[in-house]
């Protein structure tokens, strides 16, 4: 199973677009978790801190940093490969 867990800074434009994107994966693809945190809050820390993330938005698949900044929907496909959820 999937983990993907969004951490964002505010609530810009790319980060709305973003987390409406990854909503739209978890439809599609509901064994999938999603987790959206706030970069302050204590969760988001520990991602920040533990993985040096210094640009928001950032995802991070099954523990490990993917992106930050936009991504397709495909190249998240990609990468969680959902015809194994």
């Amino acid at each position: 199973m999937a983990q993907i867990d969004f951490i964002f800074s505010k609530e810009s434009s790319e980060d709305i677009t973003l987390k409406n994107l990854l909503r739209e994966i978890k439809l599609e693809h509901p064994k999938i978790i999603l987790n959206e945190l706030e970069k302050d809050s204590s969760a988001g820390q520990k991602y920040v801190e533990q993985l040096g993330i210094l640009s928001f938005p950032a995802i991070i698949i099954n523990d490990e940093l993917f992106s930050t900044g936009m991504v397709t929907k495909e190249e998240i496909l990609e990468k969680i490969d959902p015809s194994n959820y």
